[in-house]
């Protein structure tokens, strides 16, 4: 997939992002990729508001039609995956229903 399809594609599940973050009651909203050209300090798609911390979580958001085979074989019935590299903090993957249970208010 390429050109204006993937854009279609990639706004979509953003919106989709910042939508289920606030049907679990958290403020979220989406980046304008446009906005990161006039001063912001970070390029991200998805900003997460949590009470008590002065900034909001930054999020990146990918589609893609399949997540390397790994991730989905090394979670296997499990409820989450961390994979780590030498010297680099962890990356958690999950699934979403294990996901929206530790965001629910």
């Amino acid at each position: 997939m390429g050109g204006r399809s993937a854009k279609i594609k990639g706004s979509r599940v953003e919106r989709w992002v910042v939508q289920l973050f606030k049907d679990n009651g958290n403020k979220a909203e989406r980046i304008d990729a446009r906005r990161g050209q006039f001063g912001a300090t970070k390029s991200h798609d998805v900003d997460v508001y949590v009470a008590g911390r002065p900034a909001p979580y930054c999020g990146e958001v990918k589609a893609r039609k399949a997540i390397p085979k790994f991730w989905r074989d090394a979670l296997g019935d499990n409820d989450f995956l961390v994979i780590k590299e030498d010297r680099q903090d962890p990356f958690f993957i999950l699934p979403e229903q294990v996901f929206l249970e530790l965001i629910k208010k």
